[in-house]
């Protein structure tokens, strides 16, 4: 007797954790590519997340090893100028505490992906990690903070939260980084202060400008715009408020918003971000990438380097795909 047809499905099936894990890594490098990135975010996601695997959870000195070592062979040729004036002083000898540039810009949170995925089952490593590898290069607390955010939200996601889970716990959580990492409490870090809560409050409005109820039919150019809103008051005066732009508070919430809170496919979400242009459109699409990949794992991801996909599936088993001579030696 022929067995019953299986019963219809109701649609596609969740993504396992290990699926987001990798996706979070592989959305992050394809997010990074649909913008016409070089690259540069992704090979530092790799080069961080062998840091951390090396000496686990977490040394700093390991992540200073990974990237004088890149800088030797010429790994970060295309260019950042923050990451080349950490260097520079690194190799003169300058402490890491000392050595970032006082920026608020987004580079941290482009790279900080695989972080959130190695390390989300030890928040307090989680934090030191986030903190520590972003400050080393961008000496601001926004910088780090929001490089926080980004991992954070990460960890949840591939864990199992929704995101009106992420979204709803994000903003204490980040608040509650910007208080612990103040001067008094972290005296070794040198770093710039500006508008300590400027993060938590920027995130808690931009989230509360769009309950639950609304977000499924939420168009991509009213998120754009309260993003430019909230984050125009902590600009410069005669500063371009573009969404892409490279401070936290613009491509930064541009990226976290648009991946946590708008109702389009993930592919669709990449094209509206690569869709507006903008000196870092590449790395607001990695940020937005890798927190697409670890909501809706690998599926939608197109075609990357099978190296990244490599990397890909040994940090979701929690190993390196290279060590650091062979990561350097491949460039």
């Amino acid at each position: 007797m022929a067995s019953a047809p299986p019963p219809p499905c109701d649609g596609p099936l969740s993504p396992t954790k290990d699926s987001k894990a990798k996706g979070a890594v592989l959305g992050l490098a394809w997010g990074e590519a649909r913008s016409g990135g070089p690259g540069r975010a992704t090979l530092q996601a790799l080069a961080l997340a062998g840091a951390s695997l090396e000496h686990r959870p977490w040394a700093l000195g390991a992540w200073v090893c990974w990237l004088l070592a890149g800088q030797r062979e010429g790994v970060w040729r295309d260019g950042d100028r923050f990451l080349e004036e950490a260097l520079m002083r690194l190799r003169r000898g300058e402490p890491p505490e000392r050595t970032g540039f006082p920026t608020p810009r987004i580079g941290p949170a482009a790279r900080v992906g695989p972080l959130g995925v190695l390390l989300r089952g030890d928040p307090a490593s989680l934090l030191t990690a986030t903190l520590e590898s972003s400050l080393v290069t961008h000496a601001d607390l926004r910088a780090g903070v929001f490089a926080f955010a980004v991992a954070y939200a990460v960890a949840r996601l591939v864990d199992g939260d929704e995101p009106v889970d992420v979204v709803a716990v994000l903003p204490d959580a980040v608040r509650g980084v910007e208080e612990s990492w103040t001067l008094p409490r972290q005296p070794l870090w040198e770093r710039d202060h500006g508008a300590p809560h400027a993060v938590s409050e920027t995130m808690r409005e931009v989230f509360h400008a769009f309950p639950p109820k609304e977000r499924a039919v939420l168009d991509p150019s009213r998120l754009r715009a309260r993003v430019v809103l909230q984050a125009r008051p902590h600009m410069a005066k005669h500063g371009i408020a573009h969404p892409n732009g490279p401070f936290v508070l613009l491509g930064g919430m541009h990226a976290l918003s648009m991946a946590l809170l708008s109702p389009l496919a993930p592919g669709a979400v990449l094209d509206e971000i690569a869709a507006q242009g903008g000196g870092e459109a590449a790395l607001v699409g990695a940020i937005a990438g890798t927190i697409l990949g670890a909501r809706y794992g690998t599926d939608w991801v197109g075609d990357v380097p099978d190296r990244v996909r490599r990397w890909a599936d040994a940090i979701a088993r929690g190993v390196r795909a290279e060590d650091r001579d062979e990561f350097v030696r491949a460039g």
